[in-house]
């Protein structure tokens, strides 16, 4: 099980988001408590201190996902159906997330 120190919000990666959409949808709960002013941008950073810059979307006034720039993280990581991403809010004020990858190769 993933516990963190840190806010943090669970997506499992399907074969849909991966090959169709660029796409993350973040947990409204997640998004209130810890992306209240909806950044337009936040910064997904790995274990190797990789970083990439991806957009977020307001809709509707409460739902945010990850769009612009997404596509280039699940390729940098290597992203496959099935993996389990972890996003760790480490540093509130400048918007970084921590993505950390359970892939499911890893696993079965």
């Amino acid at each position: 099980m993933f516990d963190s120190q840190y806010p943090y919000f669970i997506s499992l990666m399907h074969a849909r988001r991966l090959n169709h959409s660029h796409t993350v949808y973040v947990p409204a709960k997640f998004a209130r408590s810890y992306l209240p002013a909806c950044p337009d941008l936040v910064s997904i950073r790995d274990e190797k201190d990789c970083t990439w810059s991806v957009c977020t979307i307001l809709k509707d006034g409460k739902v945010v996902s990850f769009n612009n720039g997404w596509q280039f993280v699940k390729e940098g990581m290597t992203l496959c159906a099935g993996d389990v991403c972890a996003f760790e809010m480490i540093e509130p004020t400048l918007a970084v997330l921590k993505l950390t990858v359970f892939c499911v190769g890893d696993y079965v």
